[in-house]
């Protein structure tokens, strides 16, 4: 809700124009070739790669409950219990 997309649009495309001293790399870049992992209908758009993330980002919770809805038929998704990390059992208030 924090988020304002036109500032989100600029940051993602590249970071140092709005703060020159960071050390974040340009996501996506204008020209050359697309970054790794670019669907094909995105290769030569960066403009409309920055909008996708931009529009994802701001959709974050939708775009995790539409992957969620889209597992394997028969295929169950994880349960907290089986994602949770290693050591976390009895790490509760009290435990030691």
């Amino acid at each position: 809700e924090r988020f304002r997309p036109e500032f989100l649009k600029l940051w993602i495309a590249k970071p140092s124009r709005l703060v020159p001293y960071t050390a974040m790399p340009q996501n996506i870049p204008p020209l050359g070739p697309p970054p790794p992992g670019v669907p094909k209908s995105f290769e030569n758009q960066p403009f409309e790669q920055v909008l996708a993330v931009r529009d994802t980002l701001l959709n974050y919770v939708t775009a995790v409950e539409q992957q969620l809805v889209q597992t394997p038929a028969g295929a169950k998704p994880p349960t907290p219990a089986a994602t949770a990390p290693a050591g976390a059992k009895g790490a509760g208030a009290g435990g030691q």
